[in-house]
């Protein structure tokens, strides 16, 4: 048997800054040198991005030698929710180990899940990018996403090069600092009295609820960002106060939340205030969310508080900490502090986002779309109002045109068929009709889903367009959102009906503005249009919509503006590539 070739690390020793990846690929194991493949040339780009050059690095793996198939859970296997170690993966990673030993960098920098489960028997690699960690000898580790993953995913390439920089910066020296903050938890009345107080006289605060069974079990609110007190009132022995006390204490929280004077930091707060609206009576006013502004910020990246702690603070990944209260029963105490975290961490990105906005020029942007939450939030507990007469004629003649398309259906047929049957559609396309039976990627199984359909028509089998009754099954609407799911008949070329689909538009709406969001899972706008009859808008309403435009951007003719139209008051829009109706009657507050 062939003695497999040993790939070792390369660099000099006394480098600030290891790199650690998890096993060679081909190219490497040719030349003998780690990351000379095409993963390695993308490293290089992205270090000379950062002023980094791979001559000033130590670069190694964590397994020396290529693994079979380029699968390396032969030697580590993290796909398990306890990882299993062969006994060549455990004489790896104690060689790791006595390799970094020989080596004086300032931080350590696992590129991949498997590296960072190396140093400090973490995983999830996605989340604790960028965080600033300990490995299992105590030295500094900063984990990031190995570069063979933004092959693939172009996106990748930015969070790698936001660590780079970190690292480039931390490696300056081998201490570990890490935010310090005075967190009051636990509090009696008397302090949490003297801390609202306090926040009175501020002229911003951040704050964050937790919610459990319909109640606010605790509410944290940061002075600073490095200061914050987690108000509870749930803890192991039943409620924390006693029944004034938590009046006393709410009508403080109230005074500070709805005092004008006091901007309030949070995230995703329409959620939040929605909550405190229509649990406690509370109107939250004068509000910054970190997630409305990292959203247009950043459009393309992931908006949860998690991302946007490793992209503007040096907090490390926390967010398991909920998470492990809620499913596994931690302490009060921990759920408590990553609360206040909560808090804290959004006190200390908002600054740093107002700055981005204002160079990149969207803090308008950004304002304008702040101004929604508060109308949203509105619209989530009061809902609105719709037109029952206008809805129950829709209703009624889309009844008719469903009963008379289900009879056409079941002539063209030859049999009657459910049009909302899945098995009874793949009996007709792939026994009746003889044509090749698709599966599901994820499950293997048989299956006659739009994605299907689509591959059918691509061959020419089915045409999908032609007559499509406009039934709109569910309307749903949150607080930017609006849902429509509509039931269609699809014909083959010889006007044979061929299936039933379920369509869901996604509509969202900012500054006034209906878009229309592509997304998976939705029909492809090539293949199907839309008209929408809105009655009675209060405002003049500009409804856009992605035509032809699939899943990577709009098309020209979108870009020249030529499927864009407007709604005043009762008159009709249409903008479709097949004609297609659909009424929605609805009115806003």
């Amino acid at each position: 048997m062939t003695q497999p070739r040993i790939v070792p690390g390369e660099g000099p020793k006394n480098a600030k800054i290891v790199l650690i990846g998890e096993a060679p690929g081909s190219t490497e194991n040719q030349q003998g040198r780690p990351f000379c493949g095409a993963a390695g040339i993308l490293l290089d780009e992205l270090l000379r991005n950062v002023g980094l050059t791979r001559q000033e690095l130590y670069i190694t793996n964590v397994v020396k030698e290529q693994p079979p198939k380029n699968d390396i859970s032969s030697f580590i296997n993290l796909g398990r929710k306890i990882p299993v170690i062969s006994e060549e993966g455990r004489l790896y990673l104690e060689l790791l180990d006595q390799e970094l030993k020989e080596c004086s960098a300032n931080v350590l920098v696992p590129m991949g899940n498997v590296g960072l489960y190396a140093l400090t028997r973490l995983k999830a690699i996605m989340k604790r990018r960028g965080s600033i960690l300990t490995s299992l000898s105590g030295r500094k580790v900063i984990p990031t996403i190995h570069p063979a993953a933004a092959l693939y995913d172009f996106l990748l390439r930015y969070p790698i090069i936001h660590d780079l920089r970190r690292i480039k910066d931390e490696a300056e020296f081998p201490e570990i600092h890490l935010p310090s903050r005075k967190m009051h938890l636990a509090p009696t009345f008397l302090e949490v009295r003297t801390y609202l107080a306090r926040c009175k006289d501020s002229h911003t605060v951040a704050y964050d609820i937790e919610v459990m069974h319909n109640q606010v079990t605790c509410l944290a609110i940061a002075i600073a960002s490095d200061e914050c007190m987690c108000i509870p009132f749930v803890d192991s022995s039943g409620d924390y106060w006693t029944p004034d006390q938590e009046v006393d204490v709410w009508l403080g929280i109230a005074s500070v939340l709805e005092d004008r004077a006091i901007t309030k930091i949070g995230q995703n707060l329409v959620f939040d205030n929605t909550f405190l609206h229509n649990r406690y009576g509370i109107h939250v006013h004068n509000i910054d969310d970190t997630m409305i502004a990292h959203g247009i910020l950043m459009p393309d990246f992931p908006k949860g508080l998690d991302f946007i702690t490793s992209v503007y603070t040096i907090e490390p990944y926390y967010k398991d900490e909920g998470k492990k209260h809620i499913k596994i029963g931690g302490t009060y105490e921990d759920f408590w502090l990553y609360n206040a975290k909560d808090a804290a961490v959004c006190m200390t990105a908002m600054p740093p986002l107002l700055v981005d906005l204002e160079r990149q020029g969207n803090l308008t942007t950004y304002r304008r779309q702040l101004s929604l939450v508060e109308p949203c939030s509105f619209l989530q507990e009061m809902g609105m109002r719709v037109d029952q007469e206008g809805m129950k004629k829709a209703a009624e003649n889309a009844t008719c045109r469903i009963a008379e398309l289900e009879k056409l259906f079941h002539e063209q047929c030859g049999s009657p068929i459910s049009i909302t049957s899945p098995k009874q559609q793949m009996t007709y396309f792939y026994h009746t009709l003889g044509h090749t039976p698709y599966h599901n990627r994820a499950t293997g199984n048989v299956t006659i889903d739009i994605t299907a359909l689509t591959r059918l028509q691509n061959k020419d089998v089915v045409i999908f367009k032609a007559e499509i009754f406009s039934y709109i099954d569910v309307v749903m609407i949150d607080a930017r959102w609006f849902l429509f799911k509509i039931q269609h008949v699809w014909y083959d070329k010889r006007r044979k009906p061929g299936a039933v689909a379920q369509l869901t538009l996604r509509f969202s709406v900012y500054d006034n503005v209906l878009y229309r969001r592509q997304g998976r899972g939705e029909c492809h706008p090539k293949q199907i249009g839309h008209s929408v009859y809105i009655k009675s808008w209060p405002f003049p309403v500009k409804v856009v919509v992605m035509g032809n435009c699939g899943y990577t951007g709009l098309s020209d003719k979108f870009r020249q503006g030529q499927t864009e139209r407007y709604i005043h008051g009762n008159s009709k829009t249409v903008f479709s590539n097949d004609q297609i109706d659909i009424e929605f009657f609805c009115k806003f507050i």
